[in-house]
């Protein structure tokens, strides 16, 4: 064990003070560590150590930049089909009858997309096709809508909160798989 002592220097040194080092094995010293001693030797380990502590905290914040694109990335890759089968990320707008487009919601905001349910709010519209569809009057009303049953990276299912739009049950998203 070495300890660093203080010896002031007063010939030739003009008072300066300098770090002199004592040799003292372990067990066999009877002088205790002055507050000084201990304190040089605390600055100087964290000292010596703090380029290993940045390091570490470095590659501990780079793993989990990394980590976080990989999930972002996979998040981004799931998709749902529209009516004329391309697959979408998070659409703004999906309709939901691809055979007369009478029913869609549109401003759609998602959150957890990617997830085992994504959810979304925006507006729901339908004609009511009251005589008929050409004749009938449009509807909105605001809805929440989820997206689930993930098969091949794509969203299946849509269901949602509106008894007008949803009343007989979730829309199958487009046609899954698509015609290709």
């Amino acid at each position: 064990m070495t300890t660093v002592t203080k010896v002031d220097f007063a010939s030739g040194d003009a008072g300066r003070r300098r770090w002199a080092a004592d040799v003292v094995f372990v067990g066999l010293s009877t002088k205790a560590p002055s507050p000084a001693n201990l304190e040089w030797t605390y600055y100087s380990l964290v000292r010596r150590y703090i380029p290993y502590l940045i390091l570490l905290v470095l590659t501990i914040a780079s793993a989990g930049a990394g980590l976080l694109s990989w999930h972002q990335a996979h998040m981004s890759s799931i998709t749902i089909y529209d009516c004329s089968s391309q697959s979408e990320t998070a659409p703004s707008t999906l309709v939901l009858t691809c055979a007369d487009a009478n029913t869609l919601v549109k401003d759609l905001h998602w959150s957890n997309w990617g997830g085992a349910t994504a959810t979304a709010t925006g507006v729901g519209s339908w004609n009511t096709c009251t005589p008929d569809c050409a004749s009938g009057t449009w509807k909105s009303a605001s809805v929440t809508i989820r997206a689930y049953r993930i098969r091949d990276d794509h969203y299946t299912r849509v269901n949602g909160s509106n008894n007008s739009l949803f009343g007989s049950g979730p829309f199958e998203a487009s046609s899954y798989p698509p015609s290709s």
